[in-house]
């Protein structure tokens, strides 16, 4: 170090100088992985268990008094079924089947499907 001139112990403070920002800069990413969990960010919970990672603290919510999903006394939304439905549309297939016979011959095997479409009011 001794026999350095002062151009050349300037070039290699600049240069340990950008070796430790990197190494800073490393640490600073590696703790902020190390940091992450399923609570804090979007990983998946599996991945809680792994090697060298801290599980997460269960956070309790606030206390409100009320239980989970639909409160006592909510009145429904669902739409209920027309007992008789102002239009009945059948749909039957058209065209010919795989061995040349026609589908408007084909015999009726009931209802496969039914849905109901509820149209809204003009506002």
């Amino acid at each position: 170090m001794e026999e350095l001139s002062w151009e050349e112990l300037i070039a290699l403070v600049r240069r340990l100088l950008e070796a430790n920002a990197a190494r800073e800069e490393r640490v600073r990413q590696l703790e902020r992985q190390v940091g992450r969990s399923s609570a804090n960010s979007s990983m998946p919970p599996s991945t809680d268990d792994l090697p060298g990672r801290a599980k997460p603290v269960p956070q309790r919510g606030k206390a409100t008094g009320r239980k989970r999903g639909e409160q006592e006394g909510a009145r429904g939304t669902a739409m209920p079924w027309m007992a008789v439905p102002d239009e009945t549309v059948p749909h039957r297939p058209a065209g010919r089947c795989g061995w040349g016979v026609d589908l408007a011959e084909a015999k009726d095997v009931g209802i496969e499907r039914s849905p109901q479409v509820h149209d809204l009011p003009q506002v």
